[in-house]
């Protein structure tokens, strides 16, 4: 925090501001959330973009309820392939890994 707190003997320069997402305080009944912005005294902030990303809902063809599980997936379909394709890779990439600490393993043996 020293290092981003300005005082009459510190002035710091950030190249980008901070984000810190807040709750509130225990007492707040609301449970609002805050954003606080920490930039240094030179910075002006005009404007701030904020995206927000989730966990897409369940889909399956059994127990569909249309809330907590859909009967069909709520992402585009041109993102499949690239889905796909970031799956599979992982895959190979965990099972190389795998199998690199077996044979290590087994060598040190």
């Amino acid at each position: 925090m020293e290092k981003i707190i300005s005082t009459y003997y510190n002035k710091a320069i950030m190249l980008n501001p901070y984000i810190v997402l807040n709750a509130g305080n225990n007492a707040d009944v609301t449970k609002k959330l805050y954003i606080n912005v920490i930039h240094d005294e030179y910075t002006i902030i005009k404007k701030l973009d904020l995206v927000y990303y989730r966990k897409p809902t369940k889909f399956d063809v059994i127990g569909v309820n249309g809330t907590t599980v859909l009967d069909q997936c709520e992402l585009p379909e041109n993102v499949h392939m690239e889905i796909v394709e970031g799956a599979v890779e992982m895959f190979i990439t965990e099972a190389k890994y795998r199998l690199n600490m077996k044979q290590s393993n087994n060598n040190q043996q």
